[in-house]
């Protein structure tokens, strides 16, 4: 029987600019996605009918409301398919992190399955379909860098020289993006601040550069709601981090540093705290 197995990896935010809230409630946003090497394995074996889910992760729902199982029930409804699938979920991206495990996972099933299946979606398609499971999934049906716009649905692909080492901290906090969102207070002079990000300029950064060019919104609520998270931040500006930032709304934050050396020197500052930690590297497909 053939198993199809797919690594589905998480992202971190080079800067994420809540620009405004639209009429149909949702935020206009500006963000860099940048895929990185913490990789959930997502292994989809084709069965006669039905869609069965497992995962390694209690917290991660295994029945319809899994976002895995929703992409496999969109892909049969687009298709016109009638066949079936167990999908078994890995996990090692932490859930409510703002790494965006979830949506990576909805986009590697849609992958495979378009595989598996012979449905024979377009990109065009795909990137519908993945859209409906959430604005982020499109990007992660190509990871790599990107540059988001509109609700992070917009994406600008474009390669990049960038070889950081980075290490993720994740202190247990589960943050609800809808939470971050609700609380949110924006700056109203945030779109009238606005320029609009080059990727020809971007590219161009040089990491140390990166603090003068790139803010999360969020950082405000986050790290004032919990103090661990402003503990992290700034020990990983001791720690020589060129840069350090949350990712999406939280709550993993990351420094980014030149060399491996510096990382192996930051993890002690860390080791009598309960954080999950990840030491990572910018992921491209080949």
């Amino acid at each position: 029987m053939t198993v199809y197995v797919l690594k589905a990896c998480a992202k971190i935010n080079i800067g994420l600019r809540i620009l405004g809230k639209r009429p149909d409630g949702y935020h206009e946003l500006e963000t860099i996605f940048q895929s990185v090497d913490l990789c959930d394995e997502i292994r989809v074996t084709p069965s006669v009918q039905g869609i069965r889910v497992s995962t390694t992760d209690p917290a991660v729902p295994e029945g319809p409301e899994n976002i895995c199982y929703r992409a496999a029930q969109f892909l049969l409804e687009a298709s016109g398919a009638h066949k079936g699938c167990t999908i078994h979920i890995q996990k090692k991206i932490p859930t409510g992190a703002g790494l965006g495990g979830g949506s990576s996972d909805a986009a590697a099933t849609l992958r495979a399955l378009n595989t598996l299946w012979k449905t024979q979606l377009s990109d065009t398609q795909l990137l519908k379909l993945a859209l409906r499971l959430g604005a982020d999934v499109p990007f992660f049906l190509h990871p790599g860098t990107a540059i988001a716009y509109g609700i992070g649905e917009k994406l600008d692909w474009f390669p990049t020289p960038w070889d950081f080492v980075g290490l993720v901290l994740y202190p247990k906090i589960p943050i609800s993006t809808k939470w971050a969102y609700q609380n949110l207070k924006l700056d109203l002079t945030n779109a009238k601040k606005y320029i609009k990000l080059d990727r020809s300029k971007v590219k161009r950064l040089f990491l140390k550069e990166w603090p003068l060019f790139f803010k999360n919104d969020f950082e405000p609520l986050l790290l004032g709601h919990y103090p661990a998270l402003r503990d992290i931040q700034n020990r990983l500006f001791r720690a020589g981090a060129s840069f350090v930032s949350l990712s999406g709304s939280g709550s993993a934050l990351f420094g980014l540093f030149e060399e491996d050396e510096q990382v192996k020197k930051a993890l002690p500052l860390f080791d009598s705290h309960p954080y999950k930690k990840f030491i990572v590297r910018p992921f491209h497909e080949v």
